[in-house]
């Protein structure tokens, strides 16, 4: 049975792997950590074929290679205390607007922590950053689309009082960092429809043909690649990290 310290990985993002991107045991990327992101198109043996938007990329899958499942969450996870990453994007008013939501177990060490670029430059026009921390004040802004509620009574904090000034609605939180260079704590918006997700256990059988990964490799001196760790989707869903 695998323990927590060894399911999980936070992100920083490509242009400081080396730095800031932690495994759940704490242990740092190596200094040539490469992301690959694609499907995967075949695992024969110990070599594992990712279908990238340039083509197929072999990485070896060498032993213990540390596999996770990413699979869906709500809204109901996001309660205060909890442990976090979250993609975000700077809005025109100085905000931060979640892009994905990344819910970290309970009992998982609380590693990686602080801000970091995130490697999806194209994402929502660029400038995308990864925030991992723990939550404070999480409350709702208005009631999702299609609920058919128009509103509720005065002081409810889902109704008309709290979307002002946020038109989307969703859920509103702050990121708390204790650790990292990072003392101020950073509020966010967190808008309907934006995908959550958290992490399971995974095994090597979880790498099927045509599920989305995520793989984070070491690159040897020849330029081969090896596996470190793979995100699988579960149904469908695509690791984005």
């Amino acid at each position: 049975m695998r323990t927590t310290s060894a399911m999980f990985v936070i992100f920083a993002g490509a242009g400081v792997l080396a730095s800031g991107c932690m495994s759940a045991s704490s242990d740092p990327l190596p200094r040539r950590a490469v992301l690959v992101r694609g499907t995967v198109q075949s695992v024969s043996g110990p070599l594992l074929t990712v279908e990238t938007l340039t083509g197929p990329v072999p990485v070896e899958l060498v032993s213990p290679s540390r596999v996770s499942v990413v699979v869906a969450s709500d809204r109901g996870h996001l309660k205060d205390g909890s442990y976090m990453g979250i993609t975000s994007v700077i809005q025109s008013d100085g905000s931060m607007r979640a892009i994905e939501v990344h819910i970290f177990p309970a009992g998982a060490p609380r590693t990686g922590e602080g801000s970091f670029a995130s490697d999806l430059s194209s994402l929502d026009g660029g400038g995308a950053t990864v925030l991992n921390g723990t939550t404070s004040h999480a409350s709702m802004l208005g009631l999702p689309p299609g609920s058919g509620i128009k509103g509720g009574k005065d002081g409810d904090a889902r109704t008309n009082s709290s979307i002002a000034g946020n038109r989307e609605g969703g859920t509103s939180l702050t990121l708390q960092f204790k650790s990292s260079a990072m003392t101020r704590p950073q509020a966010l918006t967190i808008p309907w429809g934006t995908p959550i997700v958290t992490f399971e256990a995974g095994r090597t059988l979880d790498l099927k043909p045509g599920a989305h990964v995520l793989v984070i490799a070491n690159q040897k001196p020849n330029g081969e690649l090896s596996v470190n760790r793979v995100l699988v989707g579960k149904n469908g869903l695509v690791p984005s990290l």
